[in-house]
């Protein structure tokens, strides 16, 4: 679908009833110019709970594990209440309890076993955005836009690396458009969960923390969207660290390779895989602050054919970068000619390799 924009909303761009109405409104502007599909995160600070929550149920902490759902529900219900008119409010308010109900059987099980299965781990956090796509696409609907919410693992399939899984792109864009065309044709906004998916025989999966980043640009690829505008709490992608360097400024423009170059070292505001389904059908990426909707934010395309210097610079702490090259130049012929560096970072006692051939 050529015409298609694909938004994605962060956390904070949805982390209350007034940020989700500012997300509704920018997709409503926009749906009156061409289709649009929506990708929603969880609200600010969910997903973290929701983790915590599965390890107090890991651990026996039944007390623990019942304060943070009823944390859960209230934070649900009173968005939803502040959110909604009265009269809209009951069938969303029952299907917040349903979902959260959901949350309860899986990590009771939990409970029961002192343990944290991967598999249910991520049909667990994935709540967080269920509970988004609903709220979001019931008040675009109370607003007079038709919308319709969609969990992810009904159309991304992936593999089963739980916590951190792959897309399938062949099966992903047949389930995808299959789903996602007819609603967009009868001008209907779907409002699609972030961060997760489903194997090919339906066990759910997520695609890592901030994976709705990813989840957005798996879906612009599937279904050829003209662009991809990736909402935050930021102006855009930045020269330096504003924290470490007070003069930076916003880029106005990045290739696919400095972003992701940017973001596997330590910038935050795209995910590190974001640009890796798009890179085929060259869509190009906004990178956009819902706070403040007149800044411009960064343009991410295929190339740009001037480029003097470095454009940016980032870094990380507690880090140790590790490289490998071959003692003997006869084993550079192996893996047709590829050079293997490999990157092994410490932080906080959590280590990531990254193998670029």
């Amino acid at each position: 679908m050529k015409k298609l924009l694909v938004m994605k909303f962060g956390g904070t761009s949805v982390g209350s009833a007034e940020r989700m109405r500012v997300a509704a409104r920018l997709s409503i502007e926009q749906s009156h110019k061409r289709p649009v599909l929506i990708v929603v995160s969880a609200m600010a600070g969910v997903t973290d709970l929701l983790i915590e929550s599965t390890k107090h149920a890991e651990g026996g902490d039944r007390s623990g594990l019942e304060e943070n759902t009823r944390k859960l529900e209230e934070r649900h219900i009173e968005t939803c209440r502040e959110l909604l008119p009265g009269a809209k409010q009951k069938p969303v308010l029952a299907g917040i309890r349903d979902l959260v109900g959901e949350f309860q059987r899986i990590t009771r099980g939990m409970l029961m076993l002192n343990d944290r299965p991967p598999r249910s781990v991520d049909e667990a956090i994935a709540i967080g955005e269920r509970l988004s796509a609903l709220m979001m696409a019931a008040y675009l609907n109370a607003q007079g836009t038709k919308a319709e919410p969609m969990n992810a693992r009904e159309l991304i399939v992936t593999d089963a690396v739980f916590g951190s899984a792959s897309p399938l792109m062949d099966q992903t864009t047949e389930k995808a458009r299959k789903r996602l065309l007819p609603l967009l044709r009868r001008g209907v906004l779907p409002v699609v969960t972030g961060f997760n998916g489903s194997t090919a025989d339906g066990r759910p999966t997520t695609l890592g923390r901030g994976g709705s980043d990813f989840s957005a640009s798996i879906l612009s690829a599937a279904l050829e969207a003209a662009e991809l505008w990736i909402w935050t709490d930021v102006d855009g992608i930045m020269t330096a660290d504003p924290r470490l360097v007070p003069d930076a400024a916003v880029l106005d423009e990045v290739t696919y390779r400095e972003a992701a170059e940017l973001a596997y070292n330590g910038a935050k505001v795209l995910h590190p895989r974001t640009l890796a389904p798009l890179v085929e059908s060259q869509i190009p990426v906004w990178s956009k602050n819902s706070f403040d909707i007149d800044k411009p934010g960064t343009h991410i395309v295929p190339e740009i054919t001037t480029r003097n210097g470095p454009c940016a610079v980032t870094s990380m702490t507690k880090v140790a970068l590790i490289n490998i090259e071959p003692a003997s130049a006869i084993l550079t012929g192996t893996r047709a000619q590829a050079r293997a560096d490999l990157i092994a970072l410490f932080s906080e006692g959590v280590e990531r390799e990254k193998r670029f051939w």
